[in-house]
């Protein structure tokens, strides 16, 4: 049976001032910084686990924003998403707006939409994408 597990990651540190865009763009430049094979704690320092908060609770950008972890067959898969693009200025964040990295058995094995679907439909889990597909 497969297990989905959905987890927020609420970090305390905060820093005060940062726009979500300027968020997306450290993200995306921090994803340029990973390689297949790192284990997930090699990953999170470089990517970062800070909350960023600008002046208002609406402008919270959570790194990593959210972390799913399905039981395979094999071990544990977890994607774990960075916010990486706004697409709307509505301080809602959607999956469209976000890059997930996926882990098995604690090693990245790739990163990006399409790996993430490829992987969930090797495993035949059921994901539900919220906004625009990615």
């Amino acid at each position: 049976m497969k297990i989905l597990l959905t987890l927020i990651f609420f970090v305390v540190a905060c820093a005060s001032g940062i726009r979500p865009i300027e968020i997306a763009q450290m993200n995306r430049t921090s994803l340029m910084k990973i390689q297949i094979g790192m284990n997930k704690e090699q990953v999170l320092e470089i990517m970062g686990t800070k909350t960023y908060n600008e002046n208002s609770i609406a402008s919270t950008v959570t790194n990593p924003h959210k972390i799913e972890a399905m039981t395979i067959p094999d071990g544990i898969i977890e994607a774990v998403f960075y916010y990486t693009e706004t697409k709307l200025s509505d301080n809602v964040t959607r999956d469209n707006e976000l890059t997930p990295l996926i882990f098995i058995n604690n090693k990245l094995v790739g990163w990006g939409w399409s790996f993430y679907q490829d992987t969930t439909k090797k495993y035949d889990i059921d994901i539900e994408i919220k906004g625009e597909t990615p």
